[in-house]
């Protein structure tokens, strides 16, 4: 029986995984391909720097408000249903993308239309499968294991890249082939996850998972019933607040890096390798989320780790904004935007995943797989917000790039300040009740 439970856990993270990686491969496809708009002005007229961190900010802005309005229904209706209804509106949606930019290249209104649809449509996919893993994985590693699964943001960022080097770098198609071919990539893992998917685990399997605390839901009586989580019940579990805020400032780190690196490394006259040097932004996010959430997971401290990771990353970064001056800057830039993505990426990955949802496990919610997605929706849904306006500034600070990034970087551990201190505080406590965190 448990080795039957293990497959089905091991089939629902995969797919999982996939489902994600090709959702975020539709955004690094974006970016690339939006970078290439200003080398013909001629055919993608008036799609300028600014007009491009309004389609970045609509997308960002309607993402983030999908995903605080949907987080509550993911609670409450079936989460497969709720996750592939957006993955497959998301796939035809972009396939529409790169449709238009074969016939409609001057009508950049249609782009921005067409990107805050796709944001909208996105906005299920991250909540519904964190409370999907919520649902299937309860043992005490889960943080690391969530840790390995925000990996799949990178991979997926990584695959965009691969797709638009080899079909517009080597091949010199048109820039309408890497969208098509990311659309159809989700559209496919969609399909398939019609069948590989589940909610939660069947009854038969019940022995193995942890039951309620009958002493903790005598204290805590409002929880007695695991019922969804209202939107405030949800915003004032302890720490989501905090963790919103500082999610904020490196959600907004992360889409800055996404979106505009390839046009900073464009100002700056690195105009070849490009896409290698982006890429590395999510092959340093992978080991460094692991290693975060691992470090955090038998320390007990994640704040006390990840305000040292992104200060180290605000240093890095400030050395960034002058490798442009030195004669050879490739291997420089590889190597720092390969660090960089290993501290803020993975303090990136560590909030997005094993915290949120660690949250939403708070004591006073013990086993309430109901407050999953709202509470995930809140932490995530305020960065979208955050990121979003923070589009609208990136474009007249692109020649201090790195230095505006640092700067947020020290906000997120400012707002994290309070997160330490009551963290060691509750490891004294729970030493006492025998409480793990």
């Amino acid at each position: 029986m448990y080795t039957e439970l293990k497959w089905r856990r091991a089939k629902i993270f995969f797919f999982g995984f996939v489902q994600y990686m090709f959702i975020h491969c539709t955004r690094s496809t974006w970016s690339y391909v939006s970078a290439k708009f200003n080398d013909d002005p001629e055919v993608y007229k008036g799609f300028t720097d600014q007009f491009l961190s309004y389609i970045n900010f609509s997308f960002l802005l309607f993402y983030g408000f999908s995903i605080l309005g949907f987080g509550q229904i993911g609670d409450r209706i079936s989460l497969k249903v709720f996750i592939l209804t957006g993955t497959f509106s998301a796939s035809i949606i972009f396939g529409m993308i790169g449709i238009f930019l074969h016939y409609e290249q001057h009508n950049r209104w249609l782009f921005l239309f067409l990107m805050t649809l796709n944001g909208i449509a996105q906005g299920t996919a991250w909540t519904g499968l964190m409370a999907m893993l919520n649902n299937w994985f309860t043992d005490y590693k889960k943080p690391i294991l969530l840790g390995c699964f925000a990996a799949c943001q990178n991979v997926g960022n990584i695959m965009g890249d691969i797709y638009c080097g080899q079909f517009i770098g080597r091949y010199n198609d048109s820039l309408k082939v890497p969208i098509l071919a990311a659309a159809l990539s989700l559209f496919t893992i969609s399909f398939i996850n019609i069948f590989t998917l589940e909610n939660k685990p069947d009854s038969k399997f019940d022995e193995f998972f942890p039951k309620q605390d009958e002493e903790l839901i005598q204290k805590d009586k409002i929880y007695q019933e695991e019922k969804p989580l209202t939107f405030i019940q949800a915003i004032f579990v302890p720490g989501v607040i905090f963790y919103a805020l500082a999610f904020g400032c490196v959600k907004a780190i992360y889409y800055n890096l996404g979106f505009w690196l390839p046009k900073y490394l464009i100002s700056v006259g690195q105009t070849t390798d490009i896409e290698w040097i982006n890429a590395q932004t999510d092959v340093g996010s992978i080991p460094g989320g692991i290693i975060i959430c691992s470090i955090g997971y038998y320390w007990h401290k994640r704040s006390v780790v990840v305000v040292p990771s992104l200060w180290i990353g605000c240093c890095i970064m400030i050395g960034i904004n002058y490798v442009q001056y030195v004669a050879h800057p490739l291997t420089d830039y590889i190597t720092m935007v390969f660090f960089t993505g290993l501290f803020m990426g993975g303090v990136y990955n560590n909030l997005c995943g094993a915290i949120a949802v660690e949250l939403s496990n708070n004591p006073k919610l013990k086993n309430n797989k109901k407050s999953t997605a709202t509470v995930v929706s809140i932490v995530v849904g305020y960065g979208a917000l955050f990121a979003s306006s923070d589009q609208l500034i990136v474009p007249y600070v692109v020649s201090k790039f790195f230095l505006y990034n640092s700067f947020l970087a020290l906000l997120a551990s400012a707002f994290l300040i309070p997160m330490i201190v009551s963290e060691v505080s509750r490891k004294e406590i729970n030493k006492d009740q025998n409480i793990e965190l």
